[in-house]
């Protein structure tokens, strides 16, 4: 009886250590082609079958060889090494797409735009100088000319793309959209946004493409506070009204998913800016990775 309990304890001194050593290999791998839950949720895994095979080994009064030792203590490091180097360099943040800014004042005047936050930005049109800014000379109709080159050059809208300082994600608030309905949606909300016509083609006919044909998409319009602590806007002369628009939004692949998330977040309340005096418009998106 006693020979069949140690077999059994061998048994599952075992299964516990060669369980540890192939969920670490796992997580290895998992860590040098993504990061994810899955690779933290097998880390776990492997370490609390670290912990269970020496409580066995202990209770058993059976040394773990050396050899396994050394493998366990280098695949552990070589883990907390790969894992610690995909997290610093090879993590995409979440990327702020096509905020384009419209200037309208009530007379034809010199503006300067500051973006406050430059170690976020990726690209932007005209070339953006960190120092001083976009310095243009603003129109009512909309109208601008590029001052920082020794050239005239005529624009409708100044341009960035940028990182987002955090991470996006589904939020307690928001709408979820049938594909389909995704230009009745984005025509109504933009307008209640405060979106001229104008603007809002532009915002539809750039998303469109990349939103109509999911089955459903989850969409959020940040809110003015979250915006401004992403990236700080300075328009001088200040502007009467400022509307700055930001969608984060990703797609939905399941009828079943749509309807869990529809009962779990409430419809978000928006409200419409009274655009008076000189007007200042902003308008991108995030996809939620």
């Amino acid at each position: 009886m006693e020979k069949n309990n140690e077999e059994m304890n061998l048994k599952w001194y075992d299964i516990t250590t060669n369980t540890f050593i192939v969920t670490t290999i796992v997580s290895l791998l998992l860590s040098i082609f993504l990061v994810s839950n899955a690779m933290i949720a097998y880390l776990l895994i492997s370490l609390i079958s670290l912990t269970i095979s020496i409580i066995t080994s202990i209770i058993i009064k059976r040394k773990i060889t050396l050899k396994k030792l050394i493998a366990i203590v280098f695949l552990i490091l070589l883990s907390i090494c790969i894992g610690m180097y995909v997290l610093n360099n090879n993590y995409e943040s979440t990327s702020i797409t096509k905020p384009i800014i419209y200037l309208y004042p009530e007379e034809t005047t010199e503006v300067n735009v500051f973006l406050e936050n430059p170690n976020l930005l990726t690209h932007t049109y005209p070339k953006y100088d960190e120092n001083t800014g976009w310095n243009v000379i603003a129109e009512p109709s909309g109208n601008l000319k590029y001052l920082n080159n020794d050239k005239e050059q005529n624009l409708y809208a100044l341009y960035w793309e940028g990182n987002s300082a955090k991470d996006k994600k589904i939020e307690d608030d928001g709408f979820i959209v049938k594909g389909e309905d995704t230009v009745d949606f984005l025509e109504e909300k933009l307008a209640l946004l405060g979106l001229n016509e104008r603007e809002a083609e532009e915002f539809i006919v750039y998303w469109l493409p990349r939103m109509e044909e999911n089955k459903y998409n989850y969409i959020r319009f940040e809110t003015a506070n979250e915006i401004e602590q992403n990236m700080p806007l300075n328009i001088s002369p200040k502007p009467d009204t400022t509307i700055r628009i930001m969608m984060d939004w990703c797609e939905i692949n399941s009828e079943s998913e749509a309807n869990r998330l529809s009962h779990n977040i409430k419809e978000q309340e928006l409200t419409t800016p009274e655009r008076e005096g000189f007007v200042a418009v902003e308008w991108g998106g995030s996809m939620i990775n």
